[in-house]
């Protein structure tokens, strides 16, 4: 429904899922996220082939925000896979106590 709406353009990526064997190609493609977006790999094209010292640094200034950018996305999906790993963890640990856990036990209460 999301991608109907147009909110989401492709299913998220399972974390805990084993890397296609089929196209090992496509996996290395997955990770040249910096120039994803046409508008802006269009205009960087356009101010490198000029010889306008202006043109060259703003195109300088548009490469820094796209690394920057990337960079940051880069955080968030570290952070988001950290509080993934920590849930899981904690998953594991509930249930091993919920495992271990007995009404009759002396420390129940």
């Amino acid at each position: 429904m999301l991608k109907q709406q147009g909110i989401v353009t492709r299913d998220p990526e399972d974390p805990y899922a084993q890397p296609s064997e089929e196209n090992p190609e496509e996996d290395k493609t997955k990770d040249i996220t910096i120039f994803q977006d046409e508008e802006k790999v269009k205009a960087l094209a356009r101010l490198l082939k000029s010889s306008h010292p202006e043109d060259l640094q703003a195109a300088n200034r548009l490469i820094k925000t796209m690394v920057r950018q990337d960079e940051m996305k880069m955080e968030r999906l570290v952070k988001r896979n950290t509080e993934i790993e920590t849930c899981c963890n904690n998953i594991k640990l509930l249930t091993e106590m919920l495992n271990h856990y007995s009404p009759s036990s002396p420390f129940s209460g």
